[in-house]
C-alpha cells in the first residue's frame, strides 16, 4: 500500500482547481473528500483517512480515472504454491499432442 503522506500528496496537488470536487459530487463520494480533507485539518483519524482515499480512488476508477491518489496500477505476479492461483507450475512429463505417438517422452524440471 502506498504511503499515505504520498497518496495526500497527491490529491493536494489535484486540488488546484474545482474540477476534483466537481467529479467527486459527479461520481457520489463527495463526502469522502470532505472527510479526508477535514481530518488532514484537524489531524485525526488516519485509518479513517485512508478509508476515504480509498473509497475515492475506487469511485474515480470506475469512471475511467486511475490512480487518484496512488501511482496507477501495474501487473503484478501472484505469489504461492502451484496450483492455488499464483507461483510457478511445473510439469514431470512434456508431451506434444498433435505428434506422431512414439512411445518416448521428454521430461523437464
Amino acid at each position: 500500500m502506498h504511503d499515505l503522506a504520498d497518496r495526500l500528496d497527491r490529491l493536494c496537488r489535484l486540488l488546484g482547481g474545482s474540477e476534483l470536487a466537481r467529479r467527486a459530487r459527479e461520481y457520489g463520494v463527495a463526502e469522502h473528500l470532505e472527510r479526508v480533507l477535514g481530518a488532514v485539518r484537524d489531524g485525526t483519524d488516519l485509518e479513517r483517512i485512508r478509508a476515504d482515499l480509498d473509497a475515492l480512488d475506487e469511485a474515480f476508477a470506475r469512471h475511467g480515472i486511475d490512480g487518484l491518489t496512488t501511482r496507477t496500477r501495474a501487473y503484478q505476479p501472484l505469489s504461492g504454491e502451484p496450483g492455488t492461483g499464483g507461483g510457478r507450475r511445473r510439469f514431470s512429463q512434456v508431451e506434444c499432442p498433435s505428434a506422431p505417438r512414439t512411445g518416448r517422452r521428454r521430461t523437464s524440471q
